[in-house]
């Protein structure tokens, strides 16, 4: 991909983030400009070129940090129409929250466990990158840091080994009743 492409991309998607940022905590997928691992790679190219061009501000190494992560809100349209009902409905009132169909709190959590884990899986792979062109310093305190993201990852999923690898584990249930709404 050539640097022109990557941050047209990149200014695409930034558009679309921010107006799904204001609208739910998890977006339709159908809203993005093109595929995630278009967008993924975009914002790598873009992160890559400034910095050996020794243009890349602190605050526009987080901007990308954090456009490469919230790519994890977006989820099928199905999930994201749930979780917005759930977010409405936090926001506006209790009875509001009470009179949400039933299954719809209890999936609405696991969509956003799901959303945190891939997050926590984006952020390791943001930095990885950083650490093989040279931005991150190689260190076994850092690779400790990557890794523990990954298991938390996993934890998150409920699962023992890399998401879509492995095999889930049987999670209790929590007792709270809301839960089963």
């Amino acid at each position: 991909m050539r640097a022109q492409e990557a941050e047209r991309i990149v200014n695409e998607y930034g558009r679309v983030m921010h107006e799904a940022a204001r609208a739910s905590t998890a977006a339709p997928v159908s809203m993005l400009p093109y595929d995630k691992a278009t967008i993924k790679q975009a914002i790598l190219v873009v992160l890559a070129v400034l910095h050996f061009a020794h243009e890349l501000s602190d605050k526009f190494r987080s901007d990308l940090r954090g456009g490469y992560i919230w790519l994890a809100n977006f989820v099928d349209d199905e999930r994201a129409e749930c979780v917005r009902e759930y977010d409405a409905a936090m926001l506006d009132s209790f009875e509001r929250f009470e009179s949400l169909p039933p299954g719809t709190v209890g999936r609405s959590v696991e969509i956003l466990r799901g959303i945190h884990a891939e997050g926590l899986l984006l952020h390791a792979e943001f930095w990885e990158f950083e650490k093989r062109i040279g931005l991150r310093p190689a260190s076994q305190d850092f690779d400790a840091m990557v890794e523990e993201a990954r298991e938390m990852a996993r934890r998150a999923l409920g699962r023992e080994s890399e998401p879509g690898g492995g095999h889930a584990t049987k999670r209790p249930r929590p007792r709270w009743k809301f839960w089963q709404r």
